[in-house]
This record gives structure tokens, sequence and C-alpha cells, in this order.
């Protein structure tokens, strides 16, 4: 049966004091929860209906045991810690509301019924100073006495006021644009309420000792109250993937940054993701200056390390407590580079406040590896959805009240369903937040009839690409995003951005399941799978060849005009042409294997490993001005011909691409200045191919290899789409879209899909059936039509 609310209507709200009345709001959204009216309850917790009622006025303060036994009456494995915060809070705004109105207003006394107890006792005093924080505490003492406490002047408590002109308004601007991102208003997770995310304590065994015994089990809007329980302020947020862990975080982030309260426990939150961060380039506070810098540069251009920010700034601030970093995608990071990481969050500065984002099992791994926790850390685990956190969740509409109630009936059979197979396709496929927000929308809110879901031959995969195609589509289509194939504003015939958008993640699908890792250059787009070890060894003996042929001396020709009867031309000597040709073999080689031979480098050899990268990236510039020189300096006693002189400006043009090759920078300058020296480069090839066929042959093809644009071409002779649909000038602003579509993410450094789902959906080639897109739904894969979505199963 469905949750209501029932039972006469309930007092009437007095919002003059906010904390009291947020108390009460709350006390009556647990009990409207629960399904119970006030006598059920008051049979429950042995208060009076009168009295039970009076307490969600707002107008007075009830007791703590009251307010107990409502939470237990309507939650019994409810957070006391948690509500318990919620009352000293309440208590301390009523005390200062009575103060203030000289014994008039809001009262800290509670109506009778009970024996009559102090308002805020000792323990509750010391609730309240806890919730405050360290950094307050601190400051407190160092006001007091200044040689107390940590033993630091007092005017080191706080950064210099200069120094907080100049870094503050930045770093507000970062937290922000880290955590409040500009998606479309029908993008990926843009929905009237948040899924119902719970939450427990993970195991002892992954936080420390000290915090282990804390109970932090939760719902999503509780996060932020559950945190200030933690004294270190140093959170660990575990889940599965598609759990909804980088929105909860993102979630903890906005009410820490909307709460002025907490301004002095709590530094200013930024969001900085993992994925992105070297080790064996930076150190972990270096790499987040350059992101704090990169996210305070409006424009595109902008270097990452010009800004306020530097290493020994974000010291400092994670020193006194004045940022707080949010640490997502620690599972992104490699084995070893978790281990390093876990050692540098515990070499920080014991004052130091943080939120860590990972996988549970890659969290688990790491600390099993290393037997090493967060020091002051506790941590929450994300649960998945069951059916009593999606019943009156998924019936809620946008629509009308008829409506919602039509749909609401539509649901009972699902939740029904639900209730009795707890194993059922459905429950676990609902199980996930992004899922069950896209149920909800195309069910609900949409024309769909949420039968489909419990409907024979439902399997977890159709469920899933049902939900998930309709999510991309979703989010990707026009003015009306929610009419179905049959709609009028669905013309087939429209420009292909969708088409360039599916190309564009379905490329990015397959880079990430090949990799690991995120899309940094557009060139990978195009070769979404690395090299084989045989195609590899096979174009390296191709150039090889053609470099020998190109430096050999070519067999003796008669001279009828000379005195000799033999004579040849002077060029390269046999041995000297070997040479070269195995040095462009294995150097090729190197070239077409160089992200297998950057990933042995060591993590604690940075300067080997930016020196090993840059020799790799500009190899085809050194063959083939290695090539032409040498044959130059071989002719230059007997004459050069123009096809040779035209070569050397070939080979330079070939080695500015390489260099450019070095900038992973994705903007439409980069590919626009990709694309002319592309061309121009062809171009010069075209006008000395007359004696130097041999050497453009060779330089051709670097150029493809080095140029985005060479890239695209070659990649196009396989699918006809990615030229039409996916130029690269095309293709940097389909990521731009994806991004504010919530679709992927980007952290400056790389381009990564935002869900679990949406990458399982574009690698996906099973057959489609009745309850997923039709069989032409992955029709942007042959001829760059849109996704299109099949009506629901009579």
């Amino acid at each position: 049966m469905s949750k209501g609310q029932r039972g006469r209507p309930q007092r009437e709200l007095d919002t003059s004091v906010p904390a009291l009345a947020e108390l009460a709001q709350q006390l009556r959204e647990l009990r409207a929860r629960a399904g119970l009216t006030l006598h059920e309850l008051s049979a429950i917790v042995n208060w009076s209906p009168a009295s039970l009622s009076t307490a969600t006025t707002g107008r007075d303060l009830p007791r703590w045991e009251l307010v107990q036994a409502w939470v237990l009456g309507c939650a019994p494995d409810a957070n006391l810690a948690l509500w318990r915060g919620r009352y000293d809070k309440a208590a301390v705004a009523a005390e200062s509301a009575f103060e203030a109105g000289g014994g008039k207003g809001a009262s800290p006394t509670v109506p009778a019924g009970k024996p009559e107890s102090a308002s805020c006792s000792a323990g509750q005093e010391d609730a309240i100073v806890s919730q405050q924080g360290p950094k307050a505490a601190a400051a407190a003492d160092a006001a007091a006495s200044p040689d107390r406490g940590s033993g630091t002047p007092a005017d080191t408590v706080l950064l210099e006021q200069s120094a907080v002109v100049a870094w503050q308004s930045a770093l507000e601007q970062a937290a922000w644009q880290s955590l409040t991102r500009q998606w479309h208003t029908r993008g990926l997770v843009a929905h009237p309420a948040p899924a119902p995310i719970r939450f427990t304590a993970v195991p002892a065994d992954f936080m420390d000792q000290e915090e282990a015994t804390r109970d932090l089990h939760g719902q999503y809007c509780d996060i932020a109250e559950i945190f200030a329980l933690i004294p270190a302020r140093r959170l660990l947020i575990a889940g599965d993937r598609s759990s909804g862990k980088t929105q909860l975080a993102c979630h903890l982030g906005e009410q820490l940054l909307a709460s002025g309260e907490d301004s002095m426990s709590t530094g200013l939150p930024v969001r900085f993701s993992l994925a992105s961060w070297q080790p064996q380039l930076q150190s972990l506070q270096q790499w987040m200056a350059c992101e704090l810098n990169a996210m305070i540069n409006t424009t595109r251009r902008a270097k990452r390390k010009t800004g306020p920010f530097h290493e020994e700034l974000v010291t400092v601030l994670l020193g006194k407590s004045q940022l707080l970093p949010i640490l997502d995608n620690f599972d992104k990071l490699s084995p070893r580079e978790r281990g390093h990481a876990l050692d540098v969050l515990n070499r920080w500065p014991a004052t130091a406040q943080f939120v860590v984002v990972s996988g549970y099992s890659e969290f688990a791994s790491a600390v099993e590896q290393t037997d090493t926790v967060i020091t002051a850390s506790a941590g929450i685990q994300l649960q998945p959805l069951n059916v009593d956190d999606l019943d009156g969740w998924l019936q809620r509409s946008s629509r009308s009240a008829s409506r919602a109630r039509s749909k609401a009936e539509d649901w009972a059979a699902v939740i029904t369903v639900l209730r009795t197979q707890p194993d059922a396709p459905a429950a676990r496929v609902l199980a996930s937040p992004l899922l069950a927000g896209a149920a909800r929308m195309l069910y609900t809110d949409g024309r769909a009839d949420p039968r489909e879901l419990i409907s024979n031959g439902a399997t977890v995969a159709s469920l899933e690409r049902r939900l998930t195609g309709y999510l991309v589509e979703h989010a990707a289509a026009g003015p009306d995003p929610l009419s179905l194939q049959d709609s009028p504003h669905r013309d087939p015939r429209r420009p292909t951005s969708e088409s360039a958008l599916h190309l564009a993640l379905e490329r990015i699908a397959l880079y990430e399941a090949a990799t690991g890792k995120g899309v940094r250059a557009s060139a990978d787009l195009y070769r979404p799978r690395p090299r084989g070890v045989l195609s590899t060894v096979l174009q390296s003996i191709f150039l090889a060849l053609f470099a020998y042929y190109y430096l050999a001396p070519p067999a003796p020709e008669p001279d009828y005009y000379s005195t000799y009867p033999y004579e040849t031309t002077p060029t390269v000597g046999g041995l000297a042409a070997f040479t070269g040709a195995l040095l462009t073999g294995l150097l090729t080689c190197a070239y077409l294997r160089k992200e297998s031979i950057w990933g042995t480098i060591p993590a604690d050899r940075p300067g080997l490993a930016k020196l090993i990268q840059t020799f790799l990236t500009m190899t085809p510039g050194v063959i083939c001005l290695g090539l032409n020189l040498t044959m130059l300096s071989a002719r230059s006693y007997d004459g050069v011909t123009d096809g040779e002189l035209f070569s050397l400006p070939f080979g330079l043009l070939i080695a500015v691409s390489s260099l450019l090759a070095l900038s992973k920078t994705m903007t439409p300058d980069r590919a626009i200045a990709d694309g002319i020296l592309f061309f121009v480069t062809v171009l010069a090839a075209w006008f000395a191919q007359t004696d130097s066929v041999l050497l453009e042959v060779v330089g051709l093809r670097y150029v493809f290899l080095t140029t985005t644009t060479g890239q695209w071409l070659a990649a196009a002779l396989k699918r006809p789409a990615l030229l039409l649909n996916l130029s690269p000038v095309r293709l940097l602003i389909t990521l731009t879209r994806a991004t504010d579509l919530g679709l992927l993410e980007h952290n400056h450094e790389s381009y990564t899909l935002s869900q679990a789902a949406i990458a399982r959906y574009y690698r996906s080639a099973a057959p489609q059936s009745s309850l997923s897109p039709t069989s032409a739904s992955h029709l942007w894969r042959r001829n760059g039509k849109h996704l299109t979505l099949s009506d629901p199963p009579q």
C-alpha cells in the first residue's frame, strides 16, 4: 500500500524562530513517512495527542524526551545522535530568541505533561561546542590566552588580512563552480526531488578506531548534519558505481556553502576529481593549486598555472581549515596511486579537513594492501534503494492532481510485485538512484506505462537499456524531450547534432573500456582502442623498409657522357642506410606503443617520465628530419634538386605537428590550428614528391598519426559517420554540450562518462528487446540517425 498522510489537518507552523520551525517540520515529515496519525503515535509513545500536536507548532521548544519518543516511535532505527544535534540547535535558537525578546516570544521551556528539565544541560552544551568544530575552539582559546592551546601565536591562527583578500573571493568562486554545475534544465539528473539515498557506517576496519563507534546512518538530506558529528571533519563516502556518491558529496558541499553558521567550523568545500591527478608529476597540493587556478580562469586560453593559488598556499589553507577538498573519483586511481594517496592524506596537517569519494571495493582493496586507514576519519557507505525508499517517491508527479492519482494507481501493481518479489529484475534495476530517477521521469511524468517494468520477458539488461536509453535521449533531445517517437515534435530529418552526441559518447565508452582512463586528447576519440602488438610491428617494418630504400645507394647505371663506363651518384653508404632504417623501425615501434611505455615508469620518477614522454611524442619529427638531413648532407657537394629542398620544410612541418601533439588542450582553436597544419603539410608533400616519394610516404603516415585531423580522416575510412557528423571542431562543441547535460564529466584534463550505466549502454552490442530502444536505436552507429524509443508493449 502506498504511503500517505491521514487524520485531520495539522496546526499552522510558526516560523518566527527558524531553528524551531525546522525541527517541527522535520518531526512532521518523519510522522508522514511512517504513515501514522497523532492518535496512533500517541498510543505508541505514551504521550498525549495534545502534547504531540503542540510540539510541532514551532512556538515552544518540546522536551528532548518527547522528541526522542517521537523519533523512535516513527523510525525505530533512526540516528538519535543526529536528532540530538537538531534539538540542541533548536534549543540554542529558542533561548536566544527568548532573551532577545525580554522574556517574550519563543519559550525555551516546554509544555506540561512531563517533569520540568533544563533546556540545555551540560551534556548538551558539550554537543553544541562539538558541532562548532576544532577551528572555532582553537580561535576561542587563542583569543582568551594566546599562549595556550596548540602553542601557536595568536597572530598565526588566521591568515593575514592582505592574503585573505587575495584568494578568498577566488576560492569561493571555485567552490560554487565545482559543486553547482550549469546543467541544462532537462539534463541528466534534473529532477524536482532527489532520490531517497540511504547510507550506513562503513565497517570499523576502514575507519580510525576512535571514530568507529559513531552512529552515522542517515538519508540524503541528513548528510550535512552527519558530517557535523565527526570532530575532525574527515569523511569517506563509499559506494558502488552509479549509487549517487558524487551527487551526495556535491549536496554536502552545497549545504556547507549555503549554511553561514558552519563557516567557522569548516572551510570552503571544493570538489576535485582525482582522475586527472598524476602523482609521478605533481604533489597533491600542487595539483590542487593548478585545479583551483583552472576553475577561476574564465577563458579557455588562460593557463592552469596562472592564478593566486600555489602549493604553499594550499598547504596553509588546509592547515587553517579554510579549504575543505572533496576528493572525488578515488577509485579512478591505479592501485599503487591509491596507496600513495592514503599516505599523502595522512601526512597532511592534523587540522586538515576533507572528504574522500570512492568505490567501496576499490577503497577496501587499498586499505587491505597498505594496511592504512585515514587518520581521524569516519566513513559512510551508500545503500541500494529498496521498495520502502521508492514507495511514495516514484508516484510523485509534476502533472495535475488527477493525472498524479492515475499514475499512482498504475504504480500500485509494480509496488506490489517489488514487495513480493525482492529479486525481480525491476527491483534490481530500480536499486540504482540514476535508473530510479529515469523510471520516475518516464513512467510518472511521461506517458509510458510503469507496468512495463514487470511485464513478461523483462530482464535486468533490457530494463537498464530501456531506462538508460530514455535518459540519454531525454537529456539530448530538443525543446520537448518527453515526446516519444510518434510525436510531431520529433523530425527525423532535423540536423544531426544528436548523431554527433551519440557518436562521441560511444567513442568515449570504447576508449574507457580499453584503457580504463578518460579521454585527454581529441585524437583518442578517433582511435578508441590501443594499437595491438602485431599492428605496431607491421607498421614499424613497413616504415623501416621505406626509410632504407630512401637512403640506400641506387644501382649503377651506364653513363655514356662520362669517361668511366659506370658511375653512380654518391649517397649514404649501405651501413648508414641500414642503421637509419633500423632506428626508424625501433623509434616508430616505441612511438606507437608510447602509452604502454609510460605505464611502466615508476611514480616516484616524475622528471624521467616527463623526459620520455616529450621524446616519444617528438619521435615522428625527429625521424623525418633525420632522414632528410642525412640525405641532403650526402648530396650537398653534387647539388640538391628542388624536390629535395621541398622535403626540408615538409620534415619541419611534421616536427611542428609533433610539438602540437604535446598540448593536451581540447579547444576549437586547437582543432582549427591542427587542421591548417595538416593541410599545409600535405601541400608541402605534394611539391616535394618528385625526388622524395619514399620520404613523403613515411612522413604522411606520421602526419596521420600525430594530427587530430589525420586521425579523424583515417577513422572515417572505416566509419563514414565520423566524417559527416564528428569533425574535430564539432567534436569539441559536442563534448561541451554533453558536459552541460551531465552526460560527461570534465576535470580540466580529461572527459569521462558520468555514469556506469551510460558506459554499459554505449558498449553494449546485445540484441535489443521489446523493452529497450528498438533495433534502430543504434542507427547512429551505421547511418548517423538519432535514437528513437519504442512504444510501450501492449
